[in-house]
């Protein structure tokens, strides 16, 4: 019998402490309900599962961008419902007027509800936008071409000269040359367009009076708009725009700086298409900068988990009156009559072919949706069999873990007697 090392006891006590981490092992995934909690418990399977879980995240927003997709084109779609009920109305009208019982009064009274009607299809189709993206004007997936900019981005063509913030061009016409000029006027000695003068003060851009003697920097953006067909092409030569940069003049301060964001519009208050926003900017500095616009028509919508997947390539082409071909129609006579009807039902079908086509899409991305549900659902399921804890299971082990600690501390316990029995053989001493 030895006293200076009590074998039983550490044997026993090794047991406990190997017992003990097993229950806290069960313990933890218990209360988590995973199973590998940490890279030590499964290395490969953490591995398998982090990718798994990369791809489900993506599945789940490519469902989402399908979604919106989806609404994108319901939306564009609903806009063109009316347009074609517009058409419809129209080539009725043309059909009224060929009628030779008809006088010229109620011809007129017929062609001013033309008029009306084809500058309704304008408005809906240069207000329909979804997410602040216009849908039919033609400018869908347009961008600013940097390569065709002038002064507009530093040496790298990737950020904006400083000074400029942001140049918004939602609104504007696709392939088109923007061209800003900025002309600096000293008050009461000369007239400027866009400067009005009156009283020794003047009136400029944004209202503000400016005393006389002061300078003033008026801000214009001058683009030719094409006449083009649904396809892009151009059809006839363009018309030249003029618009003023509509400046709050309290805000320049010394240096000629001004920090906000400049409007262009004309003076009927149509815009330009253009928003500029500077901060702490000299407006002589916007002198010579030329915009340039991408053509639009279309866009890509990505539905895919990963940046390699193929994205789905939807064209909206331009569906204003021009663009359809019926911006001049004429019901005044039979032959005018005749000759509108034609171009009406000429733009009924390049409608129906543009409706077609968004059904079409939609279709599609109904079925990529369910290919995409069904997709993480599948993953997800793969996923959880390598990451996710048998309850039941653990369960077990957790109890028998929890037993074998209860025995081993019985018998740790017991082996700390055995030292003991040495006292007995020495009371006889």
């Amino acid at each position: 019998m030895r006293i200076n090392h009590n074998i039983m006891a550490i044997n026993a006590n090794r047991q406990l402490a190997a017992n003990e981490g097993a229950t806290s092992t069960s313990l933890q995934r218990l209360s988590s309900g995973l199973k590998i909690n940490s890279a030590a418990d499964d290395a490969a399977g953490l591995a398998i599962s982090e990718k798994m879980r990369t791809q489900i995240r993506g599945l789940a927003k490519a469902q989402n961008n399908a979604q919106d997709s989806i609404s994108m084109i319901q939306t564009a779609e609903g806009s063109l419902q009316e347009v074609s009920n517009i058409l419809q109305r129209m080539r009725e009208l043309s059909v009224q007027s060929m009628n030779g019982i008809l006088s010229d009064t109620e011809k007129d009274a017929l062609a001013a509800e033309m008029t009306q009607l084809r500058q309704e299809v304008d408005r809906i189709a240069e207000t329909s936008k979804f997410n602040n993206t216009y849908l039919l004007k033609g400018t869908l997936g347009m961008s600013i071409e940097s390569e065709n900019c002038t002064n507009l981005y530093k040496a790298d063509g990737a950020s904006f000269m400083t000074g400029i913030n942001g140049v918004d061009i939602s609104a504007a016409e696709q392939n088109t040359y923007y061209t800003i000029t900025a002309t600096t006027t000293t008050i009461g000695t000369s007239g400027t367009s866009g400067v009005s003068t009156a009283g020794g003060t003047s009136t400029a851009g944004g209202g503000a009076a400016v005393a006389a003697g002061n300078t003033i920097t008026t801000i214009t953006i001058t683009y030719t708009v094409y006449k083009r067909d649904d396809k892009g092409n151009i059809l006839e030569a363009g018309v030249r725009h003029t618009a003023t940069g509509k400046i709050d003049y309290d805000r320049v301060s010394a240096g000629n700086t001004f920090s906000g964001v400049i409007l262009f519009s004309n003076d009927n208050d149509e815009s330009a298409g253009i928003k500029i926003n500077v901060s702490y900017m000299n407006l002589n500095s916007l002198n010579g900068i030329v915009i340039k616009t991408s053509e639009g028509g279309s866009t890509k919508l990505h539905i895919g988990a990963n940046s390699e997947d193929a994205p789905l390539h939807v064209s909206m082409p331009d569906l204003r009156a021009e663009a359809l071909g019926i911006d001049k129609l004429k019901i005044d006579s039979t032959a005018h009559a005749q000759e509108t009807l034609e171009k009406v039902d000429a733009a009924l079908t390049t409608l129906n072919g543009v409706r077609g086509d968004l059904g079409a899409y939609q279709n599609r991305l109904e079925y990529t949706l369910n290919s995409l549900a069904a997709s993480e659902e599948n993953l997800t399921a793969a996923e959880s069999r390598i990451r996710d804890v048998d309850m039941a299971k653990e369960m077990v082990n957790f109890t028998q873990a929890r037993v074998i600690s209860q025995a081993a501390t019985a018998m740790l316990s017991q082996a700390n007697q055995q030292s003991q029995n040495v006292l007995s053989l020495l009371q006889g001493l």
